[in-house]
């Protein structure tokens, strides 16, 4: 009966999201590569590689996910054959670091740190490899880039109207002012005028009340006149 083995897998960057996978010992780097990448969410599709690592998390010794042999038959063809886990942990509390999707190590998307932290008998009613415990919500893989829908040609068919509304809107103000200028103009002018006409009335109101003045002076001249008093001044002069 084989050995289980629960290795810690963590991001590099972000150590408090890991998740806790049991593996078998007998199981190989393969099985482990794709047990990681389904316990994150990720796609197997991009390279892959396993380093032995120190203490310290440097890097020592690579396990490729397979390795390649040239086969001794007559054909001469190249054997990919699996790494097995038992073959490369010897210790109780290994340290690996996985990386995947590069073209070189050095410039690999993503890094994690893999660390065994437990040996448990394997469990005949349970499949393996499989995910005990997950923490934390995984980073995405591929970041969703938004772009916002190009406006372009609404723009240039936007701004041509905009400018003419604008212009049609400056002109329509410039009448309304010009209109208004020249009502206020007329009203001054009607006003003007209106003082000149009212000038005018005053000075004949004037001319008809002095000639009425003038009027009721000689008929007081003639109320003074009255035929009594010719009659009395004739009585005087014939006793004379």
């Amino acid at each position: 009966m084989a050995a289980v083995y629960r290795f810690r897998v963590s991001f590099e960057d972000h150590t408090d999201i890991y998740r806790d996978i049991e593996i078998l010992s007998s199981q190989s780097f393969y099985d482990l590569h794709e047990a990681i990448q389904q316990a994150i969410g990720f796609d197997a599709s991009k390279n892959a590689t396993f380093y032995i690592s120190n203490d310290y998390w440097r890097r020592e010794k690579e396990v490729p996910l397979q390795i390649t042999r040239e086969s001794e038959d007559k054909k001469g063809k190249s054997k990919s054959q699996k790494t097995y886990l038992c073959d490369f942990i010897d210790d109780p509390h290994q340290k690996l670091i996985y990386y995947f999707d590069f073209d070189k190590v050095e410039n690999a998307a993503w890094i994690f740190t893999v660390e065994l932290i437990k040996l448990t008998p394997e469990d005949a009613t349970v499949l393996y490899p499989r995910t005990v415990k997950t923490v934390g919500v995984a980073i995405r893989q591929y970041k969703v880039q938004k772009f916002a829908p190009s406006n372009s040609e609404e723009d240039e068919d936007e701004k041509p109207k905009s400018k003419s509304k604008k212009i049609q809107v400056e002109k329509i103000f410039d009448e309304d002012e010009f209109t208004g200028a020249a009502v206020l103009k007329d009203d001054d002018d009607l006003a003007d005028g209106f003082g000149e006409e009212g000038e005018d009335e005053l000075e004949d109101e004037t001319s008809f009340d002095d000639s009425e003045k003038t009027d009721g002076e000689d008929e007081d001249d003639m109320l003074e006149d009255s035929p009594e008093d010719e009659f009395e001044q004739l009585d005087e002069n014939m006793e004379e």
